[in-house]
């Protein structure tokens, strides 16, 4: 039985969009095949834009692919579960509680350069588990106090439920 469970899914979102841009450039790309180029346009024109679109659509899928949700379950004896899966793989490991470190809150900004919030583990080997990420610094900070109070060996009582 799991003491408690984190997930992080951001990355399903950027899966969704590229799988919507990729269907609709599949789409679009049969049409023109299908109708010919638009009145005014060259096929060598059409040519450049469907390779620009392409080439485009093709490199940020391969970038999405990389992106990992993750799922975290502490297990009773504070170890962990952890599974990361891509559209393509999974990966799974299991780190004994004596090897867990404490979570900790990642300050950072993002693209428009608003204050963003991640809760991070980062183990005795240089990887990192994002447990979850946010605007919102009280929930991450709440995230990083029940996965400190949870996971590991001796780290606390078990949170009562609110």
């Amino acid at each position: 039985m799991a003491r408690a469970l984190f997930r992080n899914r951001k990355a399903t979102a950027i899966w969704i969009f590229m799988a919507i841009w990729m269907a609709f450039l599949c789409l679009m790309t049969w049409v023109l095949f299908r109708d010919g180029p638009p009145k005014g346009y060259s096929w060598p024109t059409i040519w450049a834009i469907l390779f620009l679109f392409w080439t485009v659509g093709g490199a940020v899928s391969v970038w999405a692919s990389t992106i990992r949700v993750v799922r975290v379950e502490v297990t009773d004896s504070g170890a962990l579960e952890v599974i990361w899966r891509s559209p393509f793989w999974v990966e799974r490991r299991r780190v004994e509680a004596a090897d867990v470190p404490k979570a900790e809150v990642i300050y950072g900004a993002d693209s428009d350069g608003d204050p963003y919030f991640t809760c991070r583990v980062t183990l005795a080997d240089g990887a990192t588990i994002d447990l979850s990420e946010s605007h919102d610094e009280a929930s991450i900070e709440a995230t990083t106090a029940q996965f400190n109070a949870t996971a590991g060996r001796h780290r606390g009582p078990l949170p009562t439920p609110s």
